[in-house]
C-alpha cells in the first residue's frame, strides 16, 4: 500500500490538520543497494591484498602489491565504506521527517531528521499569510513521476522544498498533479507548474 492511499488523504476533509509523513530511507532496495556495495568493497579489498582471486584458488601473478594490489585495496575500502554510511543513513532514519499544515495556528511545520549532532533535528516554521504559491517542478525533460518537485514560494520569493516526489510510493504524473492540487486546495493557495 502506498503512502499516497493510506497517509494523506485520511480524513482530509474532517480535519483542519493534514500531515503528509516522509520516509526516506527505508525501502528494501537501499538495505539491498547497501549490502551489495559492502560485500563487494569487501571482496575487491581482499583480491588486492591477497593477489588472488577469491572465487577461484589460482594465484595470479600479474599483481603485485605495490602499486596494483595497493589501489585495488583503496578502492575495495572506498566502496566498503560508502556501503556502511549507506546503512548508517538508513539505520538513522536521514531525511525522514513530516510536513504539518495546520490551519487552527495558520502555520506550516517542515520536519526532518539531520545526522547525529547538535542539530539533528531540523525544523522549519511558515505563516500560511507568508505564503504566495506552489509550484510544481520537474528538473528533466523527460516527466517521469519521480524527477517532480513541489515547493512553497514566500512572499520574500525564497523557495522552500516541501516533497521530492520520488520517496513516496507515487507512479503516474497525474498522481503527482493530484497530490499537489489536493494540497493547495486544502491550503487555499494557488498552485502553478513549471515542467
Amino acid at each position: 500500500m502506498s503512502f499516497y492511499q493510506n497517509k494523506t488523504f485520511i480524513n482530509r476533509n474532517k480535519s483542519r490538520i493534514r500531515r503528509d509523513i516522509l520516509i526516506n530511507s527505508n525501502y528494501l532496495r537501499n538495505y539491498v543497494f547497501a549490502s551489495s556495495l559492502s560485500i563487494r568493497g569487501l571482496v575487491f579489498f581482499m583480491v588486492g591484498f591477497a593477489r588472488r582471486d577469491i572465487d577461484s584458488s589460482w594465484y595470479i601473478p600479474d599483481i603485485q602489491f605495490i602499486p596494483q594490489g595497493f589501489i585495488i585495496c583503496f578502492y575495495g575500502s572506498l566502496v566498503f565504506r560508502l556501503g556502511l554510511s549507506l546503512f548508517f543513513v538508513i539505520i538513522l532514519s536521514i531525511g525522514t521527517g513530516f510536513n504539518e499544515y495546520n490551519k487552527k495556528t495558520k502555520q506550516i511545520t517542515i520536519f526532518r531528521w539531520g545526522f547525529p549532532g547538535k542539530n539533528r533535528r531540523f525544523k522549519l516554521s511558515y505563516l500560511l499569510t507568508e505564503i504566495e504559491f506552489l509550484i510544481l517542478e520537474s528538473q528533466n525533460r523527460f516527466l517521469d513521476a519521480n524527477n517532480f518537485y513541489l515547493y512553497l514560494i514566500l512572499i520574500n520569493k525564497q523557495k522552500v522544498l516541501l516533497i521530492k516526489f520520488n520517496i513516496f510510493n507515487i507512479n503516474t504524473i497525474e498522481e503527482v498533479e493530484y497530490f499537489s492540487a489536493d494540497l493547495a486546495q486544502f491550503l487555499k493557495i494557488p498552485l502553478k507548474r513549471n515542467f
